[in-house]
């Protein structure tokens, strides 16, 4: 699981049936479905009037991918817009509900996922934190032994055995 964030122009958009472009950490409070001129109207009453709802002014995107050496392709699986009120805790809630759709549906056609990786952005590493550094494998899992062998590194990783790997140009930039 990769995701990361990325610089979007503040505009609404028809998605489906629906107005996207709208940030998610407010759009749950209103009704973006475009079934009739009032709900737009309240929608549009949020976002210039009375702020309570917002354009998306980034977007978080989650991909999934192989890993493997050659015939990489990272997929994007969902585009979030955000405002960027979103805490870690609440991106957190976000990552292991798509852990645990992908384990559910994924899993059996694709394979185990086996870590998740993002840039600096601070609630990204937050979110990692709070999930990928969790709980330490059973002693002789094969996690276990492979995470021993790596001299330095802690053996923290989600419950269900992914290790976190963060954006390593962000930490040699400083």
């Amino acid at each position: 699981l990769m995701f990361n964030g990325f610089h979007i122009t503040k505009k609404a958009r028809k998605v489906g049936n629906e107005v996207g472009g709208i940030c998610q950490e407010h759009s749950p409070n209103f009704d973006v479905s475009l079934k009739d001129i009032p709900t737009l109207q309240k929608l549009a009453q949020a976002v210039h009037v009375t702020k309570t709802c917002h354009y998306g002014t980034e977007a978080t995107v989650f991909s999934l991918g192989p890993l493997c050496g050659e015939n990489y392709h990272a997929v994007p699986v969902i585009i979030s817009p955000s405002c960027k009120a979103e805490t870690y805790p609440e991106l957190a809630e976000v990552i292991q509900l798509i852990i645990a759709v992908y384990i559910i549906y994924g899993k059996l056609y694709l394979g185990p996922m086996l870590f998740s990786s993002s840039d600096g952005d601070p609630v990204y590493r937050g979110a990692q934190h709070i999930i990928f550094m969790c709980t330490v494998p059973e002693i002789g899992s094969y996690l276990y032994i492979d995470l021993s062998l790596l001299v330095g590194f802690n053996m923290q990783c989600a419950k269900d055995g992914q290790v976190s790997a963060l954006d390593t140009k962000h930490i040699v930039k400083r």
